[in-house]
Order: C-alpha cells, then structure tokens, then sequence
C-alpha cells in the first residue's frame, strides 16, 4: 500500500528497508576503524541519541539499504526478519568496543548501533502507521 501524502514508498518497502538498515550496520560492526567523526557528525550523533528523533526526507537511504523492488513479498520479508532477529540477538551479546561507521553520525560503538536501529525503526513504524491510517 501507498499513500503518496505520506511517502512514495510503500509499507512492504518500509519494512525491508527497516531490515536492511539493521543488518547491515551489524554486519558492518568492526573492532578496529580508522576512519574518525566529523565535527558535524558528532553534533548530529549527539542530537541524534538525545532527541531519538529522525525528521522525515532528512535523508536519502544509502544504495545499499534501498529494498530491490517497491512491493517486496510477505514471504520473503517474514525470511528476511527471521534471518535479521538473529543477527540483532548475536549483537546483543557482541563485545562493547566493535563500531560501525554511519555516514550522517559518524563512528558509534555496539550499542549506540543497537539504539540507532531501535530509533530508526520506530521512524519507518511512524510513516508505516500513517499510511495504513
């Protein structure tokens, strides 16, 4: 379903990005970076976990986390979040000191990344709810 009011994007889209955008800041949690964070990236990281807040087409999602196709099928999703249930639960017991490079807030540790996909879910469950409203 598409409400184009809202988002060009579907709900079935919403949700395997949501997935994507988790599995692959886990994947991408690595011991050793040796990139940094910019000034504005700290800012933003900051602002980020204080307000727990994204504002909507603040950004364009990354290539990489953009689903193949508009209208994924249920049952390929209901796969995906089975496969991504198990990543999140093997970050949850990951060491403390893996980052992971975001390209708007810069290097965040193991659980500022849990956090991120908790806060970036609820955002595409916003847009999700207010389509099907």
């Amino acid at each position: 379903m598409i409400r184009p009011s809202v988002s060009a994007a579907s709900v079935g889209w919403h949700i395997e990005h949501a997935l994507l955008v988790a599995e692959f800041s886990v994947k991408a949690l690595q011991t050793d970076l040796t990139t940094t964070s910019s000034l504005s990236q700290r800012i933003k990281k900051k602002l980020f976990f204080l307000l727990k807040y994204i504002p909507r087409k603040s950004a364009k999602a990354p290539k990489v986390v953009r689903p193949a196709t508009q209208n994924p099928e249920i049952n390929d999703l209901k796969i995906h979040l089975k496969e991504v249930l198990e990543q999140l639960q093997k970050a949850t017991e990951a060491p403390a000191n893996l980052y992971f490079h975001h390209p708007q807030l810069g290097v965040i540790n193991t659980e500022e990344t849990l956090e991120f996909i908790v806060i970036h879910n609820e955002h595409h469950l916003k847009i999700i709810r207010d389509i099907l409203a």
